[in-house]
This record gives structure tokens, C-alpha cells and sequence, in this order.
């Protein structure tokens, strides 16, 4: 499942609501700017590029291959780029070690261009569980300083110029205590059914539909009729409705989520996507799927005491 993932956030099959190889974001106008690393990422940092170096890598690990698919398909190598910067603040993301690596997954002769040595940049990544790294790819997940401000480079969509206070805004549109705040509705609790269905936008495009019924064990806020509440998103396909939010694919009975959710004629559906949907682990929190959650359950549980404060019984 994951190394699909990986596959469509490298090509840049964009859904939901962001890119990368965790994030996906829903670009519905061809024209409109990517800002999916920004938003579900797991890990934004600024700093300045301090080495560059070259590895070659298992393409099973590359691919962080399961065992099944390891033993059918003969491993190579392949020759990456690392990227070492010196953090001078994390935007996003867990707290990092002062000097940081990154695997750019792309061509390499297109990351060494990317990535110059002293260049002050933004760079957006995932964690790579195979490699015990964070992994950097497509070019709407890096931002060179210039000026005030951030330059992106050449895309289809053309270069652009981004304020340095409109970056941050985009990432911090994500942060839990914001999501939090926007939350019509967030629950605790356990999977009890699963269901799939077929949706149709009126361009004749298809998605999958997929309704959650949760049993509720703590509402923590607003009250809900029942103790069931069905959660419905859209989990593959090409129909991008405006709520449409990029969301963890797959669900099994029995598992426990956090739910920060809204309501349309659907129903309840969770409106920062992986930014407001969380598995619930015993030790913490799981992150689209992957990797673990960087805030603490008490961070997390005084976020939505505050944004709790005055909902009333």
C-alpha cells in the first residue's frame, strides 16, 4: 500500500487535498499552485544547504518494499542525492537534529540544480521508515530565499514569488489548534463497519466513497445524536469536489480515531484531512497512515480544550 503511495505522490497524481509522499492535495484549476507539502508534510524546515552528497540505495528499500514483493522482484541499485542543511527553525513537523539530511527523490542531475550549497531554503519532507530518513520530492516542496521572500522554480505552472508571511500562513492553516477551532464536531473512537460506494461529479468523473461508522467513546466537542457517527471521504478517483481533503485510504474494524470533523449533505467528513483525521495508537497518535503524530496526546487534548472553551453542554 504505501509504496502505491509513494508512487503517486512522484508522479504527482494529485488528490484529496495534497502532494508529496504522504500529502496529496486536490490542485483542481491546472493552472493553481500546489501547496500540499506545505500542508500535510511531515516535516517543513528552513535553513541553509551546508553539503551535498551521493549514495546508491536498494530500490527495495528505495521502495520501502514489503517482504512478499522483495522476494518477486530482483533488487538494483540506484544513485541518490542527500541533502544536509543546517536548521534554523522547524515550520512544521517534529523536532529535528540541528544539521538535517534529506533524500531527494528525483532525477539526480535535476536535485543537484535544485540544491546548491548555502542556498537559505524552505524544504518540505516525509519520513522515509526504511531509510530512518526524510525524503524530498517534486518542486513544490522547495523554496529558495530571495529577497523577503521565497522563489520557487520552473514548473508547469510557471516560477513563482511567495511572501515569506504568506508560506507561513499556508502551514500554519494546518496546525491542529487552528483545525481544532474550525471543528464542528471531534470524536473519539473505534471502527465498527466499512463501506464503499461510488460517487459522480458532473464532469462525469468518479471517486470512492467511503463511509465510517465510529462508535463513539468521548466527544470532545459538541454532542452528537447517538453513539455512532458515520464519517464519509473520498479516497480515490478523479471527482474533486471543494470538500474534498486528502485523507488515509484504508480502514479496519476495530481501529480507534480521532475525528475533527464538519457537515455537508454527505455527512460528517474530516475537513483538514490528515491534518483532522488521526489513528489512535496506545503510545500516540499515527500520521496518513505512516509515521507517528509529532504532538503529544496532552499537546493534542489542551489544543481542543481550548478551542472547546465556551461550546457549551
Amino acid at each position: 500500500m504505501l509504496r502505491g503511495k509513494i508512487r503517486a505522490v512522484l508522479v504527482c497524481v494529485l488528490l484529496g487535498a495534497t502532494p508529496t509522499g504522504a500529502g496529496i492535495e486536490i490542485v483542481r484549476d491546472p493552472s493553481a499552485w500546489d501547496y500540499a507539502p506545505l500542508l500535510y508534510s511531515d516535516l517543513v524546515v528552513r535553513g541553509s544547504i551546508s553539503s551535498l552528497s551521493e549514495a546508491d540505495v536498494s530500490t527495495a528499500d528505495l521502495w520501502m518494499d514489503p517482504p512478499e514483493r522483495r522476494a518477486k522482484v530482483p533488487d538494483m541499485k540506484r544513485t541518490m542525492l542527500f541533502v544536509s542543511i543546517d536548521v534554523a527553525e522547524v515550520l512544521r513537523g517534529p523536532a529535528v537534529p540541528s544539521k538535517q539530511t534529506f533524500l531527494v527523490w528525483d532525477d539526480l542531475a535535476e536535485a543537484k540544480r535544485a540544491y546548491r550549497i548555502g542556498n537559505e531554503m524552505i524544504v518540505c519532507g516525509y519520513h522515509h521508515s526504511i531509510l530512518n530518513t526524510y525524503y524530498q520530492t517534486t518542486p513544490y516542496g522547495r523554496y529558495l530565499r530571495e529577497g523577503d521572500g521565497w522563489r520557487t522554480e520552473e514548473t508547469s505552472r510557471g516560477r513563482r514569488l511567495f511572501a515569506d508571511s504568506e508560506l507561513r500562513a499556508k502551514i500554519s492553516s494546518m496546525a491542529l489548534s487552528i483545525v481544532a477551532g474550525e471543528a464542528d464536531l471531534i470524536v473519539q473512537g473505534v471502527i465498527q463497519s466499512v463501506a464503499k460506494g461510488t460517487v459522480y461529479g458532473p464532469d462525469s468523473t468518479s471517486a470512492e466513497l467511503v463511509s465510517i461508522d465510529v462508535r463513539i467513546e468521548v466527544v470532545k466537542k459538541v454532542r452528537v445524536d447517538g453513539d455512532v457517527v458515520t464519517v464519509v471521504a473520498l479516497t480515490r478517483g478523479l471527482y474533486l469536489p471543494a470538500w474534498r481533503a486528502h485523507v488515509p485510504r484504508d480502514y479496519a474494524i476495530g481501529q480507534r480515531w480521532l475525528c475533527f470533523l464538519k457537515r455537508n449533505e454527505f455527512g460528517w467528513f474530516p475537513f483538514a484531512g490528515t491534518n483532522g483525521f488521526l489513528r489512535v495508537e496506545q503510545d500516540g497518535y499515527v500520521y496518513d497512515e505512516r509515521t507517528p503524530y509529532w504532538l503529544s496526546k496532552d499537546r493534542i487534548e489542551s489544543a481542543i480544550t481550548e478551542a472547546s472553551a465556551g461550546e457549551g453542554p
